[in-house]
């Protein structure tokens, strides 16, 4: 599930990811608002915070990973926030796929990863 955080302003937003994801939460949630603030404002910022994440399934996923290869262009940086293992050392391989700038800080960091993604 997407939750969009209050922090969110401006071409800056924030979601958190809890439980399974599944393409209608991708395409009803995630998909229309970033879409409209791209229109809004051209280029996007993005902070996504996983807690909780018990991942998505296959279908879901190689969806999901298309659509954000046609927006990627549009997205100047994201920050992923996690104490998951996993996702600090899959970021990096996340940004060969990505124009974006693409960084993952801990939980303990959210402070920092806002300041980070609504910088340069």
């Amino acid at each position: 599930m997407f939750e969009k955080l209050p922090e969110s302003a401006g071409n800056t937003i924030g979601f958190k990811l809890t439980g399974a994801l599944t393409e209608e939460d991708y395409t009803n949630v995630f998909v229309p608002q970033i879409e409209r603030l791209m229109a809004e404002h051209g280029h996007v910022r993005m902070l996504v915070l996983v807690e909780k994440y018990s991942g998505w399934r296959l279908r879901d996923a190689l969806a999901d990973f298309r659509r954000g290869i046609e927006h990627s262009g549009q997205i100047d940086r994201i920050a992923v926030v996690s104490e998951k293992r996993a996702l600090a050392w899959i970021t990096p391989l996340i940004a060969h796929f990505t124009k974006g700038e693409i960084r993952h800080f801990k939980r303990t960091d959210m402070a920092e990863a806002w300041k980070w993604v609504r910088e340069g």
